[in-house]
């Protein structure tokens, strides 16, 4: 009995000893077993087929959300997953190649780099990396390549209605104009984008236009109001007298028929 009472107080002084050489141990450093994990780097945000087909420039601000001109507007044609042709402002077309580079947001189009911030089936938002966050929509047709070269729609049109300022409030774009031979020249104002949000009166609203002349695109503040059966929309700068032919929730026809007509869809 004496023997093992001897032996147990034998092996827990060990014990003890043992225990006591780990904590007081000094100069060792513990091993963190994940530096010997391999990193895992996160996959792509974005691909490529998410940005085929054309792509205009339809909003620019500052990183601070301010709303500033868009004097050079941005074209993006995106043909395949590896080729894109770009313009900016009045420059020529530049084709190139595209990519999503590393951490999977960066944009390489042709001579351009973006950080992508959003893309969805109609809209993308880029970060130029230097001043401004540009919108653009996709588009079946440049602002450029729709004038005189689509036909007139086959519906009546002849005949203007009368709308309600309900019926023209909301986020117009302009997807296509129809205009005759001399309709316009270089001079002429065009209208691309259309935002009435505020009503003032049973027969006005106000809110801003994005037209261009050339290639100097700018958006401006705006009141819209309903005279007999024409609309007035009317800036600083510009003023509008259109009849409409088709106010609905998705579409908004607006113009002269016979010479300019501008086809717009609500966003």
């Amino acid at each position: 009995m004496k023997h093992i009472c001897f032996i147990s107080t034998a092996l827990l002084f060990i014990s003890l000893c043992s225990s006591a050489q780990k904590v007081k141990r000094k100069g060792a450093q513990p091993i963190d077993v994940s530096k010997n994990k391999q990193t895992q780097q996160p996959g792509p945000r974005y691909a490529m087929d998410q940005f085929l087909g054309k792509w205009q420039e339809v909003k620019r601000t500052t990183r601070k959300g301010t709303s500033v001109a868009i004097t050079d507007t941005i074209f993006l044609f995106f043909k395949s997953e590896q080729e894109v042709e770009t313009k900016d402002g009045t420059k020529t077309y530049m084709k190139g190649n595209c990519a999503i580079e590393d951490p999977g947001n960066i944009l390489v189009a042709a001579a351009d780099i973006y950080t992508i911030v959003s893309v969805s089936k109609t809209t993308l938002v880029l970060d130029d990396q230097e001043a401004f966050i540009h919108t653009l929509q996709k588009t079946d047709f440049f602002w450029h390549e729709t004038l005189g070269k689509i036909p007139m729609e086959q519906e009546q049109l002849d005949n203007p209605i009368v709308p309600t300022i309900e019926q023209l409030t909301g986020n117009w774009s302009v997807y296509r104009r129809a205009a005759k031979p001399g309709a316009t020249d270089e001079n002429s104002v065009l209208i691309k984008y259309l935002k009435i949000d505020t009503i003032t009166g049973s027969k006005s609203a106000k809110g801003i236009v994005t037209c261009y002349r050339k290639d100097k695109t700018e958006t401006l503040a705006c009141t819209l109001v309903i005279t007999d059966n024409q609309i007035e929309i009317k800036t600083d700068s510009y003023t509008w007298m259109l009849f409409v032919y088709k106010a609905t929730k998705k579409e908004l026809i607006f113009g002269h028929a016979g010479s300019l007509l501008y086809y717009s869809k609500a966003l």
